[in-house]
């Protein structure tokens, strides 16, 4: 009784069958493009990731600058202060 059936459905043109077929097919189409959908969100997700990582990785830039700053300051508080003391005992 299945295989009529089944045969039937593939001669009937105007048959319920094929239309139920034909919104199968419909229906697959509509779930593939919301795969794609999906997998573009988890690009743009990962592109934003990248991005975060760059912003740290300048903040840290940042930060050894102002050390390296610091120590230039301590440097010339150094060199001033061998300055103003002279052999002769004066100072500037």
């Amino acid at each position: 009784m299945v295989g009529a059936q089944e045969a039937l459905e593939v001669v009937d043109v105007v048959g319920e069958g094929k239309k139920e077929k034909f919104s199968e097919q419909q229906q697959q189409q509509q779930q593939q493009q919301q795969q794609q959908q999906q997998q573009q969100q988890q690009q743009q997700q990962q592109q934003q990731q990248q991005q975060q990582q760059q912003q740290q990785q300048q903040q840290q830039q940042q930060q050894q600058q102002q050390q390296q700053q610091q120590q230039q300051q301590q440097q010339q508080q150094q060199q001033q202060e061998t300055r103003t003391t002279r052999t002769d005992g004066r100072t500037d």
